[in-house]
This record gives structure tokens, C-alpha cells and sequence, in this order.
């Protein structure tokens, strides 16, 4: 499924990702045929290995992996076996590990659709590939915070055409989309989006964030929706918004889930009223049925104001936890 973007409502909050890029213009296609997709992707992969090691999950920026920088100054002594340190170091490190399950199985979601939509294509059938460009649209969201701090990587996956400067052509899932529902090179852009759905899914790999940082990214999911995705449907083509707004509260609420026997642990009853709020919102979303069914005009204009103070309701509370889970760690932070 990371530049200006419709207006993100702001809670009192850790300093969160980056917002997400709003809706552009679609410029005129000028692709440069003579650069083949590889070395785009060669390009990319470079590019993705400088990026800053705040990005790719290390407490040290510039740091390279194993060296005395990146390993950071020496730890504290390991708590004693049976004590509450212990207990919440253990349940740290599980929600470390649940929530980068989460992301790897978002990243190969993204490109097993993407790959759907070309053996749609090639059978001939725009129907399916509809659908399939749909859940890929949902796969990304699934992980669109972890892209944020990459503009590069995020515009080429999910750039809207009201941000493709002149001579520019659009590119990635908006393209796709376009190409499905109103004409386009559906071959070519499904191609480049093979290509680039590869190289997020590498980058993302890379990634290992701590309690803080994840709780940061499901209050970055609310923001995104309330703010962008809830105030203007971001599929203008395929007019299904509702997929945008199903998965970024489903994103949000995998990331609680990941933290909270931690949270649970700290801060018990602010961790359980965060969990009836995102539940309340999940609720309402699937009350408008299924998302890549259901248009537009008829699902997001009727629920938009409740349900963006729904989500206002829970991310506030969620960001006063995001503080109490702060001592477990910045590796990965996001900003």
C-alpha cells in the first residue's frame, strides 16, 4: 500500500512521523523508457541504505550497524529473574517482535497483490484487478507511518497526482488505480510498482522498533486518517476511501494490540480504556461494510464527523501512553 498533505489533526503527543502527502494534479506521462526498471530499483536500494539510521532502527544516526556508535553506550545490569523489570523487559521484547510480524506481513502483502494485478491483467480481467489494486491500496496502509520518514519511497508508492510537479508523471498505487478505473498504462505502471513494492518491502525488513516508537506509529495511523483520509477520499478514481480508512484503523489498533501486556503492565487502566476507544472506532468502520464495496458518497459523507471524533477520542488517550511506554526505548524512533 510517507510534501504537503490535507491537515493532520495534531494530539498531545510524542513527536510523531512525518504526515502523509494529500492529492495531486495528474501531469502529463513522460516516462524515461530508456532507463530500465532495475535500475531504478538499484537506485532506490542505494538510496534506501543511506537513509537515517533513526528510519532503519538504530539509536545512533550515521551510525553503521556493529560499530561501538551504533551499539550505544553499555546497559544497565539485567534485572533479576521473577521481578517487574524483568517481566516488562520480556513483554517489550515480544511487543518488538508482534509488531515487526505486523509490518513484514504488510510489506509482502503489497507486493503479492501488486503481482495479482499483473497476472490479472495478463488473463484479461479488469475486474479482478480492480479488486486486487484495492487490497494492495490496503497493504500499504497497513504500514504508511513506517514509510513517512521516507518522502522518496512513499511517493513513489502512494504519490496522489495533486503532487506531481510539472512535467512529472504520476507513479505507484494512484497510478495503478487510475489506470483501472479511468485508462492508462496499466502494464507499465504495474511494473514499476513491482519494482518499487520490492524495495519497500527490503527497507521495512530492516526495521526494529521498541514499545515507544510502535505506539507512536498507531497514534501516526489515527492522525493520517482523521485528518487526510476521513477529510477527502483519497481514491479518486476508484472513489473506495473506505479502504484507506478500514486499514489505517486496523494498522492503529495491531500496534496497541502489540504493546499492550506491556502497557497493561504500566498504566493498566489507561491501557484499557485506549483499547474500548480504538474498539468503538473499529466498530463503526465495519458498520459501513465492506470497504472495497462500498463508495464514497454513500459510506465516508455520512459518518465522517462521529467518526473522526471517535478517533480524535482514542488517539488522545493512546498518545498520553505512548508516554508512559517512552523509558523502553527509541531504537527505531521515527523522528
Amino acid at each position: 500500500m510517507p510534501t504537503a498533505r490535507h491537515s493532520r489533526r495534531r494530539h498531545d503527543r510524542p513527536a510523531a512521523a512525518p504526515g502523509t502527502t494529500p492529492l495531486h494534479r495528474e501531469g502529463s506521462r513522460r516516462r524515461a523508457a530508456a532507463v530500465p526498471v532495475l535500475a531504478v530499483v538499484g537506485g532506490l536500494l542505494v538510496a534506501g541504505l543511506a537513509l537515517d539510521a533513526c528510519t532503519l532502527g538504530s539509536d545512533t544516526p550515521g551510525a553503521s550497524p556493529g560499530s561501538p556508535a551504533a551499539a550505544g553506550p553499555p546497559g544497565p545490569s539485567p534485572a533479576p529473574p521473577g521481578s517487574p523489570a524483568a517481566r516488562q523487559a520480556a513483554e517489550a521484547a515480544r511487543a518488538t517482535a508482534t509488531f515487526t510480524a505486523q509490518s513484514a506481513s504488510a510489506t509482502a502483502a503489497l507486493v503479492s497483490q501488486v503481482a495479482a494485478v499483473g497476472a490479472d491483467l495478463t488473463r484479461g480481467d479488469r475486474s479482478a484487478a480492480q479488486a486486487d489494486e484495492l487490497a494492495a491500496q490496503a497493504a500499504f496502509d497497513r504500514f504508511r507511518a513506517l514509510e513517512a520518514p521516507n518522502p522518496v519511497n512513499a511517493g513513489s508508492l502512494d504519490g496522489l497526482d495533486t503532487e506531481v510537479p510539472p512535467g512529472g508523471s504520476l507513479t505507484g498505487l494512484h497510478a495503478l488505480e487510475r489506470d483501472l478505473w479511468a485508462g492508462g498504462p496499466a502494464d507499465q505502471d504495474v511494473a514499476d510498482l513491482t519494482a518499487q513494492a520490492t524495495v519497500a518491502q527490503f527497507l521495512l525488513s530492516r526495521n526494529r522498533l521498541n514499545p515507544g516508537p510502535i505506539c507512536r506509529v498507531a497514534v501516526d495511523e489515527l492522525s493520517w486518517t482523521a485528518g487526510a483520509a476521513l477529510a477527502t477520499s483519497q481514491e479518486r478514481y476508484s472513489h473506495r476511501g473506505l479502504v484507506d480508512v478500514a486499514a489505517t484503523v486496523g494498522a492503529a489498533t495491531d500496534a496497541e494490540a502489540a504493546i499492550s501486556p506491556l502497557a497493561r503492565d504500566l498504566r493498566p487502566a489507561l491501557a484499557a480504556d485506549v483499547e474500548r476507544r480504538l474498539a468503538a472506532v473499529a466498530a463503526l468502520v465495519a458498520a459501513l461494510g465492506p470497504p472495497d464495496q462500498v463508495a464514497d458518497t454513500t459510506a465516508l459523507a455520512a459518518v465522517r464527523l462521529p467518526l473522526t471524533r471517535a478517533i480524535d477520542a482514542a488517539a488522545a488517550p493512546l498518545a498520553r501512553l505512548c508516554g508512559a511506554l517512552a523509558p523502553f526505548g527509541s531504537a527505531g524512533a521515527l523522528s
